[in-house]
């Protein structure tokens, strides 16, 4: 019985990774960032004030989670350092606990200090995750947005079904881009 249900999750993490998009070029990825975060502030007219008071922020438009005991997930953005884009950001996560489904969604990465976004910059970042985080809020919801360690994570639902209770976190890869990608 745990064999088939380690199999089954491992299936699902493997269906998801599967299912994530390959990467668009750089222009094609700023556009599509720029569109999602519209799509975030024609949300939430809250979320103008704490991007104008962030250093930087990270768009992913496209986050696929999905996954039965173990869920996997990931998506691609963009960073933009006071409105600029600087960089593509790669996004990971694997999540433990009480779960079934599959989710689509749109995550928007705020940071409030330098330290942080420095922090994040790094060979690889990490960054709290699942259900009972404390960095995580819903669009519509970010008039008391909170901070953790000047970092906080506002996500918008595109699709799909997930119940969870779950714990884990999620892994972050930063390149830079190369004079002449925009």
């Amino acid at each position: 019985m745990r064999q088939t249900l380690l199999r089954c999750a491992v299936a699902s993490v493997a269906l998801v990774f599967s299912s994530v998009a390959f990467a668009e070029s750089p222009k094609e990825a700023v556009k599509s960032a720029k569109e999602t975060l519209d799509d975030f502030k024609e949300k939430d007219a809250e979320l103008k004030k704490h991007l104008e008071q962030a250093v930087a922020y990270v768009v992913l438009p496209r986050v696929q989670k999905g996954g039965f005991l173990v869920a996997g997930g990931g998506g691609d953005g963009v960073l933009f350092e006071k409105g600029v884009p600087v960089g593509q950001v790669k996004m990971s996560q694997v999540t433990f606990g009480a779960q079934v489904g599959g989710q689509s969604f749109s995550e928007l990465v705020l940071f409030k200090t330098a330290d942080a976004l420095k922090a994040f910059k790094k060979a690889e970042s990490e960054l709290e995750a699942g259900g009972t985080s404390a960095v995580a809020g819903n669009v519509g919801t970010t008039k008391n947005l909170e901070y953790h360690k000047g970092v906080a994570v506002v996500t918008m639902v595109r699709g799909g079904v997930m119940a969870e209770a779950s714990v884990g976190g999620q892994k972050f890869k930063f390149t830079p881009f190369e004079k002449g990608d925009l």
